[in-house]
C-alpha cells in the first residue's frame, strides 16, 4: 500500500463518491472508464494515478480536482452530480490533457519562484532529477500523485491547493 496522505485522500473520497451516489465498482469503473480492478486499487490506496489519470476522472465524476483531492465530507460530494452508469459519454474535454499538464506545471513553477526556489534545489527535496522536474514545469510530461504530493509538500502547501484555479468544467 502507498503510505501516503493525498493517496489516502484520494481513496477515500472516491469511495464516498461512489457509495453516496449508490453505484458498484463496475458501475463506477464503467464511467471513468477503466476497470474494476483499478478501483479496487484506487479506494485501497494501493495505485498512484498519474495527473492526467486524476484530471479524466474529475472531468467523467464532474468533481474539480482540488474538491476530490481535499479532505471533504460526504454532505460535500453530494453537492456535484456524480453520472449514472448509463450515461452517455463524450471524450472530448474542456481543456486538452496537454493544456492540463502545462497548467499544473506552471502552478508548479509559480509556487517554486515564490519560494525563491531553483529546480535543483526542488528537485533535490522531492527526489527526482532537475530534467523529470523541468519537463513537468513545461507540461510535457505528467506526475504521479505521489510525486505532486510530494512537490507541494517541498513548496509548502498541500496538493488540493495546487490544483485550486486549474480550469474545471464538467462534461
Amino acid at each position: 500500500m502507498i503510505k501516503n496522505t493525498t493517496v489516502t485522500t484520494l481513496s477515500q473520497n472516491l469511495k464516498k463518491i461512489r457509495l453516496v451516489h449508490h453505484l458498484t465498482q463496475h458501475d463506477f469503473a464503467s464511467i471513468i472508464h477503466k476497470h474494476r480492478v483499478y478501483i479496487c486499487e484506487l479506494e485501497n490506496a494501493s495505485r498512484n494515478p498519474s495527473f492526467d489519470t486524476l484530471y479524466q476522472i474529475s472531468h467523467y465524476i464532474k468533481i474539480p480536482l482540488s474538491t476530490l483531492l481535499a479532505p471533504c465530507t460526504c454532505r460535500i460530494l453530494e453537492q456535484y452530480p456524480c453520472l449514472e452508469a448509463t450515461d452517455e459519454l463524450s471524450d472530448t474535454r474542456s481543456v486538452s490533457d496537454q493544456n492540463m499538464n502545462l497548467l499544473v506545471g506552471r502552478a508548479i513553477r509559480t509556487r517554486r519562484k515564490k519560494k525563491h526556489f531553483s529546480q535543483s534545489k526542488l528537485a533535490a527535496l522531492t527526489h527526482v532529477h532537475r530534467v523529470h522536474l523541468s519537463n513537468i514545469e513545461c507540461g510535457k510530461t505528467s506526475p504521479t500523485l505521489k510525486l505532486l504530493d510530494s512537490l507541494a509538500d517541498s513548496l509548502g502547501c498541500k496538493t488540493w491547493e495546487l490544483m485550486e484555479g486549474l480550469p474545471y468544467k464538467p462534461l
